[in-house]
C-alpha cells in the first residue's frame, strides 16, 4: 500500500510534466459538398461556393450541409464546368468582397479551350493582328504566366478558326435576315487602291425584331471597273449570296456609272418578282448627301486648286518610297520639328484634304529644305507625271499661304 501511495505521489509532483489531455482529433469532411465550397477565413461557421461566389452558413451545430447540397443541384457555374467535362480551372484571389458582403476564398472557373481559342480570334481581328501574333514571344509569355493551361494554337490553326468564325456570323446573319422578310436597305462605294485595284463594298441596314437599327458589310470584293453593268451584276451577286430577295433603298454617289445600274437593278429586280422594290424602285435611288458636300467644297476650293496640288505633290513625294520619308524625317531633326506624320489625301473627300494640309503645314519649314538642298525632290517635280504634264510644285510661299487660308475656309 505505501508502495503505490508512493508511486502516486511521484506522478502528482511539481517537478513532473503535465499531461494535457487528448486533443480533439479533426474528421475529415466526407460530404460532397465541400468539393465545390470552401470555408470563409474570417469566418469557419459560413463557406463560400467556389463557382458563383454565394455565401451560406455551414455551422455544424445548426444547419451542416444542407443548405449547401441544395445549391450544388442548381448552381449554373457548377453545372456548365460539369458538362463541359473540363479539368483546368482559372482561380480569382479571395480578396474582393462578395455581394453578401463576406469575404470569399476565391471564385473557379471551368477553362475551356474552346472559348479561349475564340476570344484569341476575335481579339485578333478586332486589333487588326496578323495571324502570326500567336507566335510572338511576348504573347506566350503572357499566357504561361496568367493563362498556363491554355493550349496556344499556331497561325495556321488560328486562320482556320477565324474563317469559320467567318462563316458562323455568316450563317446567323441570314438566319436572321430570312426570318425578318424585310426590305432592306443598301449603301455601296467603291474606290482604287495605290496598288490601281478597285474594290466595292455593299453594306445592309436594317431593323431587327426589336425595332433596333443595325449595319453589316455584306460584301467586300474586288472589281474589275466602274460600269454600271458591272456594278450592278457584283450587286445582284451579293444578293444571291445572302438570299436577300427585297430592296428598300440604294444609297450612291452621283457618278453616272452609279445612274447605269440603278436602272438596270430596277429592271431585273422588277423581273424577278412583283413585291422586290417597294413602289416598283421609283424611289430607290438615294443620292449621297456626303458626296454632294464634298462636290460643294471642292468647287470652292477651286480658285485655290493649284497650290493645294503642290502640296499634295510634296506630300505625295515623301510617302513614296522609305528613303524618301527617311530624307524628310533628318530634315524635320535638323529643323528640331515635333515628330509626327503628314497624310495624303483622298481627292474626293474635302475633309482628308483639311487634314492633309493641317499636317504639311506643321512641317512647312522642313518642305523648303529640302527644296533647297535636296536634289532627288527638285528633280522629281521637273519629271512629267503619269499623263504627261509637268507636276505642280514645289509648293512655295504663296501655295503655302493659300493652303493655310483654305483650312479657315474648310
Amino acid at each position: 500500500m505505501d508502495k503505490r501511495k508512493k508511486t502516486n505521489n511521484k506522478r502528482k509532483g511539481p517537478d513532473s510534466p503535465t499531461l494535457s489531455p487528448n486533443p480533439k482529433r479533426i474528421l475529415p469532411t466526407r460530404s460532397l459538398a465541400w468539393k465545390i465550397f470552401m470555408r470563409l477565413k474570417d469566418d469557419d461557421n459560413k463557406c463560400s461556393c467556389n463557382y458563383c461566389g454565394k455565401i451560406y452558413s455551414c455551422n455544424p451545430a445548426t444547419c451542416g450541409t444542407t443548405n449547401m447540397n441544395l445549391h450544388k443541384d442548381k448552381c449554373k457555374p457548377y453545372l456548365d464546368n460539369l458538362e463541359s467535362g473540363s479539368q483546368n480551372v482559372i482561380v480569382s484571389s479571395g480578396g474582393g468582397t462578395n455581394e453578401h458582403g463576406g469575404n470569399g476564398a476565391g471564385i473557379i472557373k471551368p477553362l475551356d479551350q474552346n472559348v479561349c481559342r475564340q476570344t484569341t480570334v476575335k481579339m485578333i481581328i478586332m486589333d487588326e493582328l496578323p495571324f502570326s501574333f500567336v507566335d510572338n514571344v511576348g504573347f506566350k509569355h503572357f499566357c504561361e504566366m496568367a493563362v498556363p493551361w491554355f493550349t496556344i494554337p499556331s497561325r495556321r490553326t488560328i486562320t482556320r478558326d477565324a474563317v469559320g468564325m467567318y462563316k458562323a456570323e455568316k450563317a446567323k446573319l441570314k438566319t436572321i435576315l430570312s426570318q425578318n422578310r424585310q426590305a432592306i436597305s443598301f449603301t455601296t462605294d467603291i474606290w482604287t487602291s495605290i496598288t490601281t485595284l478597285s474594290y466595292m463594298v455593299i453594306t445592309a441596314h436594317f431593323f431587327d425584331m426589336d425595332w433596333q437599327l443595325h449595319r453589316r458589310i455584306i460584301s467586300f470584293s474586288p472589281i474589275p471597273d466602274h460600269k454600271g453593268e458591272t456594278i450592278a451584276n457584283q450587286f445582284l451577286r451579293s444578293l444571291d449570296d445572302w438570299g436577300i430577295e427585297k430592296v428598300f433603298s440604294i444609297t450612291l454617289d452621283n457618278a453616272s456609272g452609279n445612274d447605269r445600274a440603278i436602272t438596270i437593278l430596277k429592271d431585273r429586280l422588277n423581273s424577278r418578282n412583283n413585291y422586290a422594290l417597294m413602289m416598283g424602285g421609283e424611289f430607290m435611288h438615294i443620292r449621297c448627301c456626303a458626296h454632294i458636300l464634298n462636290l460643294i467644297a471642292n468647287e470652292g476650293l477651286d480658285d485655290i486648286s493649284r497650290s493645294i496640288i503642290s502640296v499634295r505633290n510634296a506630300v505625295k513625294y515623301v510617302r513614296s518610297s522609305n528613303s524618301r520619308l527617311e530624307s524628310f524625317t533628318r530634315w524635320v531633326e535638323v529643323e528640331k520639328i515635333t515628330r509626327g506624320s503628314v497624310t495624303l489625301d483622298c481627292v474626293t473627300r474635302w475633309n482628308s484634304t483639311y487634314l492633309m494640309l493641317k499636317s504639311a503645314l506643321k512641317y512647312r519649314i522642313a518642305f523648303d529644305r529640302m527644296a533647297d538642298m535636296d536634289k532627288p525632290y527638285d528633280v522629281w517635280f521637273k519629271k512629267l507625271d503619269s499623263s504627261g504634264k509637268k507636276r505642280k510644285g514645289p509648293p512655295i510661299a504663296i501655295d503655302w499661304d493659300k493652303a493655310r487660308h483654305s483650312m479657315i475656309r474648310l
